[in-house]
């Protein structure tokens, strides 16, 4: 159920400085501050006092595939210990089998006429995935896949800065910046918050769209992943920006009370540094067909679990 009046959180209504949400808006900041602390351990039930709390386990894979100790040094001889790298050789050996590449697309004609023009549309496709690097997505989402277990890929129409044209964007969304119902069969079943890391550069461009542009809180380089910190900042104003896609009141982005009963895909635009503290934007989801603009893959699955089963995983027991 989405409440409508819930009251605004404390850590929320303290980071503020000049900004004022009215109801609808306090209400949108209130479901992603509450959908995120539910969601933020990602634990699913197995069954009663058995849980899985898949965000440590991915911590747990990365570490083990990366060849990190919890300790360098052994606590009885002092000796340095020596990492057999296990996970990281099965993790490889799986992206290797699976090896997708754009020079397997094949392009097949219906009908014979269409032979001679079959050849054109192929390079027509190759080229325009070498334009949005689409092999290098391939690549890096099957080593993300096989290490954690699941790979989210987003994709927007955007403007390419260079040629002021439309193009195709897609990249991949770490897991430790994404928020969905870990119990979910899918993204497309449940509400996702995604957490993006924005320059002020390149905020610029929203400036004119947004509300309340003057009151993101800009620092020097947030954390790229949240809950890990970077080593050292950086020197570029940026903001962390987050994003809600789901059902939401037709009445947020209405202001009419009639419509507090009529539910609608919906997209929420919120910054702040930790938790969203100020909206920016309140509006029906942007795409036709009302999906939302991430898809997911798996290398296993288990029944009532949303996060996929790594290789790493598997190899704990």
């Amino acid at each position: 159920m989405l409440t409508l009046h819930a009251p605004l959180p404390k850590n929320i209504a303290s980071a503020i400085a000049g900004y004022h949400p009215d109801d609808y808006e306090t209400a949108a900041l209130t479901i992603i501050t509450t959908e995120k602390t539910q969601w933020d351990e990602m634990v699913v039930n197995v069954t009663d006092g058995v849980q899985y709390m898949v965000r440590n386990v991915i911590k747990q894979a990365r570490r083990y595939y990366s060849g990190i100790f919890n300790t360098q040094y052994d606590e009885v001889t002092g000796d340095k210990k020596i990492w057999v790298p296990m996970t990281n050789t099965a993790v490889e050996q799986v992206v290797k089998s699976i090896d997708l590449d754009t020079k397997d697309i094949l392009i097949e004609p219906g009908k014979p006429s269409a032979m001679n023009v079959a050849p054109l549309i192929r390079a027509a496709i190759l080229n325009l995935f070498k334009k949005i690097s689409f092999g290098q997505l391939l690549n890096d989402s099957t080593t993300v896949v096989a290490r954690d277990g699941t790979v989210v890929v987003k994709s927007a129409v955007v403007k390419d800065p260079n040629t002021n044209k439309k193009i195709i964007k897609s990249y991949i969304v770490d897991m430790f910046n994404v928020w969905t119902d870990p119990s979910s069969n899918n993204i497309q079943e449940s509400a996702i918050i995604e957490r993006i890391i924005k320059t002020k550069p390149e905020l610029e461009f929203y400036r004119s769209v947004w509300d309340n542009f003057d009151n993101i809180n800009f620092g020097q380089q947030p954390d790229k992943l949240y809950g890990i910190s970077n080593i050292s900042p950086g020197t570029i104003p940026s903001a962390e920006i987050w994003e809600r896609w789901g059902l939401i009141p037709k009445s947020w982005i209405t202001k009419d009370k009639s419509d507090d009963d009529t539910l609608v895909e919906g997209l929420i635009v919120a910054s702040g540094a930790g938790s969203p503290s100020v909206i920016h934007y309140i509006g029906n989801n942007p795409r036709k067909d009302k999906r939302k603009p991430y898809e997911e893959c798996w290398y296993k699955r288990i029944p009532g679990r949303w996060p996929g089963v790594g290789v790493p995983e598997l190899l704990f027991s």
